[in-house]
This record gives C-alpha cells, sequence and structure tokens, in this order.
C-alpha cells in the first residue's frame, strides 16, 4: 500500500495521531530537562541504602546459620 493509495480521511487520521505522539514524546522530554530535586534524589538514595543494609544484614545471618 503506498500513500496514494490512502483515503483522504484515513491520512488524516494518521496526520493526527503523529502530531499527538509527537506532543507527548515532546512533553516526555521537557519533564527529562527539569532540574532534581537534591533534596528526593538523596532521600530515594538514602532509603535503597538502609535497603540494602538490611539485605546484607539477611544474608549474613544466612551464612552465620548455615557455619
Amino acid at each position: 500500500v503506498t500513500v496514494e493509495d490512502l483515503s483522504a480521511p484515513l491520512k488524516a487520521v494518521i496526520r493526527a495521531v503523529r502530531i499527538m505522539k509527537f506532543h507527548v514524546a515532546k512533553k516526555k522530554f521537557k519533564e527529562t530537562l527539569r532540574p532534581y530535586d537534591v533534596k528526593d534524589v538523596i532521600e530515594q538514595y538514602s532509603a535503597g541504602h538502609l535497603d540494602m543494609l538490611y539485605r546484607i544484614k539477611s544474608l549474613q545471618t544466612r551464612v552465620d546459620q548455615i557455619l
């Protein structure tokens, strides 16, 4: 199927969908350009670090039980 074979309404729908996709991608791109909230980043890092420490402690306990 070539572009010439498509009807005018179908071409209009395809064009509209592409424009919507463009605007969604543009919005997502603008969101990635926003500066990070440093407090939020530090809070997430701390939470992840605490989770990692808990897992290490749990693994150490299991190793101690095996030995």
